[in-house]
């Protein structure tokens, strides 16, 4: 395990085998796994921050080869699956919808699979242009619903491991009533926590998630 005196940088578990299944998120895992089965091509993925968008993004990668693009990105001389990621927070939502209704276009004609990411439905994401909302409503949707207390434990878990931090089990049932019900808080704890092992060379510890827990957001 990582020795607490060193801020060592972490990377979070991304394969099939380390996404946390249960009832909040089981249909957005079968919808991934049945690409080649959606409405028009395309599957319109959504849920919280957090929820493990981009990590079920990088399983449909694994299975399908498909390339993270932009919205901007122009029809692909040579077609496959692509992703497109949080397309609720375009800076500028006009500016790529035409460009988008092109590229959806020619990826429903090439025949290649595309998954997009948000945290709010499609139709919601300000694009502007009829004929690409029409597009969009035709996609397929699933939505990542907020985690129950079995996911959420897994998910602190994973958080610590990702983290290389040893988490005796009475930290997770201490944390799971009394944070929010969120992936973010989730996160955020985890985070916390880390950094007070870091700042007070201790191990992590009921008493340190009750320092966390007081501890300004």
């Amino acid at each position: 395990m990582r020795q607490l005196a060193f801020d060592l940088p972490h990377r979070a578990a991304m394969g099939r085998s380390d996404f946390i299944i249960s009832g909040s998120n089981t249909l957005a895992v079968a919808e991934i796994e049945r690409w080649d089965l959606w409405s028009e091509g395309r599957l319109a993925l959504l849920g919280p921050e957090g929820a493990g968008k981009t990590h079920l993004a990088q399983v449909f990668a694994a299975l399908t080869g498909a390339r993270t693009v932009s919205p901007l990105t122009t029809p692909l001389a040579r077609p496959g699956a692509i992703i497109l990621e949080d397309l609720d927070r375009l800076a500028d939502p006009a500016a790529v919808s035409e460009p988008l209704f092109h590229l959806l276009n020619a990826q429903r004609a090439a025949g290649q699979p595309v998954l997009l990411t948000g945290r709010t439905p499609p139709l919601s994401w300000r694009l502007g242009l009829a004929d690409l909302a029409s597009r969009l409503a035709a996609s397929s949707v699933v939505r990542i619903e907020p985690p129950d207390d079995a996911l959420l434990a897994a998910l602190l878990r994973k958080l610590f491991d990702d983290r290389l931090l040893a988490c005796p089990d009475p930290v997770i049932r201490f944390l799971v009533p009394r944070i929010e019900r969120s992936y973010k808080a989730a996160q955020r704890v985890v985070a916390r926590m880390d950094a007070l092992a870091l700042d007070l060379r201790h191990e992590i510890s009921v008493a340190l998630a009750v320092k966390a827990l007081a501890a300004p957001a």
